[in-house]
């Protein structure tokens, strides 16, 4: 057959086997309109948003009826302003959390949610991941957040260093794993320490600073053992 037709025919048959996006009037709606500047956000922020990648329309976290249109899909919105919107700035943590729910489990344990019941002025997961929830800070720019509230230095930003430092010997380790003909311990290893990562980006939502931290390094620690440990053994068996 014809490349080109082949091609063609390979396309038809994907466009064919897709299933079909539920009927969602949030999205039709509002990919057209034109709102005003001071909204949090518009459909292009959505659409390019991890939330939007993912699916999850507007309804998950506003309300409303995607299956009606026109003031039909507003039906029961509230405003962010409304003490009973599931946006509201004290009721955020939960609504976020009816999908991030081990992420809500460990921020109940922190002294921000605390506050956050207490005077209704705590942070949420907006204040540090946008009302889209599209961005990570920096360990700059978290810094910066959190002067906001506390007029000295709370251990934030070595925190997500090594956290972030963490991470990547983690990922870095996978990776050479996935070079290495023979790895079959790294990759016991290797599935120990992912587990522990992600524990500690569960914890890192409990602010307990100090102790991501230690653990972090810990962490960072393993990782480059493991990946020196294993050089050790392809340098070995390519001998």
């Amino acid at each position: 057959m014809n490349p080109l037709r082949m091609m063609v025919a390979l396309i038809a048959l994907i466009l064919v086997a897709a299933p079909a996006r539920a009927a969602d009037s949030c999205i039709d709606c509002h990919r057209k309109a034109v709102l005003p500047l001071d909204r949090e956000h518009d459909y292009a922020q959505w659409e390019q948003s991890a939330h939007g990648k993912a699916g999850v329309s507007c309804h998950s976290c506003h309300g409303g009826d995607p299956t009606q249109s026109g003031p039909n899909a507003h039906k029961g919105l509230l405003p962010s302003s409304d003490p009973a919107s599931p946006i509201y700035f004290t009721k955020v943590p939960e609504t976020c959390g009816a999908c991030h729910t081990e992420e809500l489990q460990a921020f109940r344990k922190s002294a921000h949610h605390k506050e956050l019941m207490r005077s209704g002025k705590g942070p949420n997961c907006v204040t540090c991941h946008g009302s889209m929830a599209n961005e990570i800070l920096s360990p700059k720019h978290l810094e910066n957040t959190c002067s906001l509230c506390h007029r000295k230095p709370m251990g934030a930003r070595p925190a997500l260093m090594a956290l972030n430092n963490a991470s990547a010997a983690v990922e870095r380790l996978g990776t050479q794993i996935g070079r290495s003909g023979d790895a079959a311990e790294a990759k016991e290893t290797f599935a120990r320490l992912e587990k522990e990562r992600g524990e500690l980006l569960r914890d890192w939502h409990t602010f307990t600073l100090k102790g991501v931290l230690e653990k972090s390094q810990a962490l960072t620690k393993k990782a480059i053992a493991a990946a020196r440990a294993l050089s050790a053994h392809d340098a070995n068996k390519a001998k």
